[in-house]
């Protein structure tokens, strides 16, 4: 309810907390998809209409510690799958990285979060963007993941030979 007086209000929701965390940043932790929905109707994304304001909302990093996560990062981390096809609906950028240089994506194969790792695959999100380490969202999979998740990487393209700085393979 305070969402939806704020935005008939014309509150803006780029508004900060202390540690920097947006509205939108907030529905994607605790997975309150139907609040990331209104905040995502304003309209937001990145159609032709929309301005740096609207498009900062969706992609905005945070200011916690030295992640500074994106929306998108924060529904991976906190396993929002609902969240996460909000977001990617919206438009919202499946490369932004983190401090470390982590995709969404890498995240997801990290957390072990098979549904959003389709969603992002799906989003054409690039399986080949290493973070600071050289790491690949495959490096990631091989890891962690089920077999299936490392097929479906390969299958969809990912280069399996690609070396992190230590000089080692996901295979």
């Amino acid at each position: 309810e305070l969402v939806k007086l704020c935005l008939v209000h014309d509150n803006t929701p780029t508004i900060r907390n202390a540690l920097g965390e947006n509205c939108l940043h907030l529905a994607c932790q605790h997975g309150h998809a139907a609040v990331a929905g209104l905040l995502l109707a304003r309209p937001l994304g990145r159609d032709a209409k929309a301005t740096r304001a609207e498009l900062a909302v969706v992609d905005v990093r945070d200011r916690v510690g030295e992640q500074h996560w994106a929306p998108l990062h924060h529904a991976v981390y906190h396993r929002q799958e609902a969240v996460c096809r909000l977001l990617v609906a919206s438009r919202a950028d499946v490369e932004y990285r983190d401090y470390n240089g982590s995709t969404p994506l890498m995240m997801a194969c990290q957390r072990k979060e098979l549904g959003m790792v389709k969603v992002l695959v799906q989003a054409q999100a690039d399986f080949d963007a290493r973070d600071n380490l050289g790491r690949s969202a495959l490096h990631f999979a091989a890891a962690r993941c089920p077999q299936a998740v490392v097929r479906m990487l390969v299958q969809c393209g990912a280069k399996t030979r690609l070396k992190d700085h230590d000089g080692l393979t996901a295979s």
